[in-house]
């Protein structure tokens, strides 16, 4: 999250089981605020992919599965193939050191935006809502409240114009 990867979480599960072991598991982690979106339900895992990448308006290639099931992998891998999946190993004490290994979470620098991708998503997703329920688009840029500061970098922020650059 710190390194700007943003967080989703797709189970099959019952919701108040999730929200149990994200609020109370004193060895958990991951924390409920820690998560941008997360689709909680018994539906394929892969549709439930494709449901967060309209959500938060991300390319199904820039989303990484990972989780312990073969299975799930499998069909993730059968249906959403942009997608980057790993498959967790088995034994829970393997886990770090996987993940610590995987290139896909390797990175070099952060910037202050990426440590706030987070909060920067979940605050699309409020923007999003409130567009939708808003009765025109005046109505909605009046009730965002915008502030626009147009200025020239300073050098501290040069190396987020250089990243934004690359996605351009």
């Amino acid at each position: 999250v710190k390194s700007g990867k943003i967080l989703c979480l797709c189970s099959k599960k019952v919701q108040e089981d999730v929200d149990s072991v994200l609020s109370k598991r004193p060895d958990m982690i991951i924390k409920e605020k820690d998560i941008v979106s997360s689709k909680v339900n018994w539906q394929p895992k892969s549709q439930n992919i494709k449901k967060l990448s309209e959500e938060l308006n991300l390319g199904l290639d820039s989303f990484i599965f990972v989780d312990d099931n073969p299975v799930e992998c499998a069909e993730v891998r059968a249906n959403c193939p942009e997608v980057l999946t790993l498959n967790l190993p088995r034994r829970p004490e393997e886990i770090s050191s996987f993940l610590e290994h995987s290139w896909p979470f390797d990175f070099l620098k952060t910037t202050n935006e990426d440590q706030q991708r987070t909060k920067l998503y979940k605050d699309n997703i409020k923007r999003s809502s409130y567009r939708n329920y808003s009765s025109s688009l005046k109505e909605f840029i009046d009730g965002l409240n915008l502030d626009i500061n147009i200025k020239n970098a300073e050098p501290e922020e040069i190396s987020r114009v250089s990243q934004l650059t690359y996605r351009t």
